[in-house]
């Protein structure tokens, strides 16, 4: 985990690793420089916990230098991504730790689940909406599906170790970025459990929540995407991208409209 002035949500991002029904090893935190009392909040929960902690200070400004120094400290064979606004159904990892079982476990490097947006933790808790269903389920996620959209949340992922190289030169997009690459580049497999384990808190502090900070987050997408897509040779894709910060000028209901015609023709 990363954080930066993540002081008011920070403490349920962590409770929701305590309570995980799939025992956790070791929590990495750190904190990117954050000028609230995140740092206090997150030492003060891991102190009084059972779980071996790692709890440092960013080494360099920004989000890509703090998540390359967390995955430095982890000592595992695979690292739990998660946000310090999100938090995680109970039962997230064991149930992706069972999926990437029922595969062929070598060749999954990439495991991610659907997601849920939230505002208020107290009311998703009061309509059982944290209850899973008996029945798992997977699919396998394709590099051509992600040119379309980023099919693994960034806090829903379980990723090997030895994959985890972010490209610090970023300012944003870390996640995208680096799974294009591996599943592009090194072939690496993806999976992604089709349940909403992972609850993505909405707030006003998400810079892309914005006008000016969704277009800007747009663009940096779609340079990306364009990018994979020369290199997969998708000029559906290729076209789509292209068009895709234009796409802003449009109403909320036309842009999923055509987003849900895409994916269904994929």
């Amino acid at each position: 985990m990363t954080v930066k002035n993540g002081g008011a949500t920070i403490g349920d991002a962590i409770k929701s690793i305590y309570r995980q029904t799939y025992a956790i090893s070791q929590i990495v935190v750190i904190d990117d420089r954050s000028t609230d009392d995140s740092h206090a909040i997150a030492n003060d929960l891991l102190a009084r916990g059972t779980i071996p902690y790692h709890l440092a200070s960013s080494e360099s400004a920004g989000r890509g230098y703090a998540l390359r120094q967390a995955v430095f400290q982890a000592s595992g064979d695979w690292i739990a991504i998660i946000d310090a606004d999100d938090v995680w159904h109970t039962r997230k990892t064991e149930i992706q730790v069972a999926a990437i079982c029922q595969c062929n476990h070598d060749d999954i490097g990439v495991c991610g689940t659907l997601t849920r947006p939230f505002s208020n933790l107290s009311t998703i808790e009061s309509d059982h909406a944290m209850i899973c269903p008996v029945k798992n389920s997977f699919r396998q996620i394709t590099a051509r599906q992600m040119l379309y959209c980023n099919c693994l949340p960034h806090s829903s992922v379980l990723l090997r170790r030895e994959y985890a190289h972010y490209d610090v030169s970023l300012k944003s997009q870390y996640d995208y970025e680096l799974w294009m690459r591996l599943m592009v580049i090194q072939k690496v497999s993806a999976l992604r459990v089709e349940i909403p384990l992972t609850l993505r808190r909405v707030h006003d502090r998400q810079h892309f929540q914005s006008g000016r900070g969704s277009f800007v987050y747009a663009l940096r997408s779609a340079k990306h995407k364009l990018a994979y897509s020369i290199l997969l040779k998708d000029p559906v894709a290729f076209a789509y991208n292209l068009c895709k910060p234009a796409f802003f000028v449009f109403p909320t209901i036309c842009r999923e409209r055509v987003r849900r015609t895409l994916r269904r023709s994929l």
